[in-house]
């Protein structure tokens, strides 16, 4: 896949380049709402060579799911992935879905969004102009 026909994406960087080859993550913009049954699509890196991801998979998270991690009975520590991004607790559950990547930093992809998809035609590479 080019990497042009993914430019409704938004990522953490302004550039989709960097967003999905260096930080393995992207979404789609035109999905989110602030409606609290949004439901966001993501391009989540999950091979990475040692300098960029290069292979990519779909997925996707509703925002009430998102919520749930913020959940007194939730397995993550919310308190310390704030901690560890700069944040409050507030500014990480206003941030979806901006802070699902600081989400998988502290817990790793799978652990968030759940497990990859197993059969290998779920999974592509991009292709940089």
């Amino acid at each position: 896949m080019n990497i042009n026909e993914l430019d409704h994406l938004t990522g953490i960087d302004v550039s989709l380049e960097i967003s999905l080859l260096e930080y393995g993550i992207a979404w789609d913009s035109t999905a989110y709402e602030e409606d609290s049954k949004c439901e966001v699509d993501f391009i989540i890196g999950s091979d990475y060579d040692g300098e960029s991801y290069t292979e990519f998979y779909y997925t996707s998270m509703d925002k009430s799911e998102f919520g749930e991690l913020f959940d007194v009975k939730s397995w993550c520590n919310v308190a310390d992935v704030a901690k560890c991004s700069g944040l409050t607790i507030k500014q990480l559950y206003q941030g979806f879905p901006y802070t699902i990547h600081d989400f998988i930093l502290y817990y790793g992809a799978e652990s968030v969004l759940g497990s990859p998809p197993y059969h290998t035609s779920a999974y592509f590479s991009i292709e940089v102009d």
